[in-house]
């Protein structure tokens, strides 16, 4: 199968070329935009079953926090905080933290 594709001119590589350079994105001047995101984490309070090898043992709160993360697209600066839910309480008051944050490192002006 190798020959026949080399006959035909398939088998072959393009010659090397530099790749091309990496355009970033990005926002021209500090806290004009702030990436928000969320990640579930799952909780457990023991060793699950990959560990123990105990098909039949379960944990007794099983459930997820939450890990939110902001991100400047200027700086990148970025803050983190787990909460124990996904609630617009939670978010306001992630939210609330990350612009603080930030602001001590001059990526935003004014918090209220």
């Amino acid at each position: 199968m190798g020959r026949i594709c080399a006959q035909a001119g398939v088998a072959k590589l393009p010659p090397l070329q530099a790749a091309p350079p990496k355009h970033r994105y990005e926002r021209k001047t500090p806290g004009e935009l702030l990436r928000l995101d969320t990640k579930k984490l799952a909780r457990f309070d023991s060793p699950g079953h990959r560990v123990t090898g105990d098909v039949t043992q379960h944990s007794r709160k099983p459930g997820y926090h939450v890990l939110h993360v902001a991100t400047d697209d200027h700086s990148r600066v970025g803050f983190s905080q787990i909460q124990q839910d996904e609630t617009n309480r939670s978010a306001i008051t992630f939210l609330l933290a990350a612009l603080r944050y930030t602001r001590r490192w001059g990526c935003v002006s004014q918090v209220s």
